[in-house]
């Protein structure tokens, strides 16, 4: 399995493939390596990887094929926190609050 598609596997919300590579790109990998166990431990991989919890801890409800995927209140919280330890275990500061355009936080 490749780098993007580990992100885009790791849950069954529908992960938008502009978001895993901006994430990739972000962070100086390369989409297309393979995501090996060395990868998956390294710093950069890490750092996209929260990049992407971000993206799902502010993600909206979507309807896909007929099909209503939501993330409850506590996942986003859950997503957010992981995103927030990530960055903690590689001493990198937390870049702020995310979430769509309109919001108030």
């Amino acid at each position: 399995m490749n780098i993007k598609d580990s992100f885009l596997g790791i849950t069954n919300y529908p992960i938008p493939s502009t978001v895993a590579d901006n994430a990739v790109d972000d962070n100086g990998l390369d989409g297309t390596d393979e995501a090996t166990q060395e990868v998956r431990a390294s710093k950069l991989y890490n750092l996209a990887l929260a990049e992407i919890y971000d993206f799902l801890a502010t993600a909206p409800t979507v309807q896909q094929s007929g099909v209503i995927i939501t993330i409850s209140d506590t996942q986003h919280a859950l997503y957010s926190e992981k995103a927030a330890m990530i960055r903690a275990k590689f001493d990198v500061e937390d870049s702020g609050l995310y979430g769509y355009q309109g919001e108030n936080f």
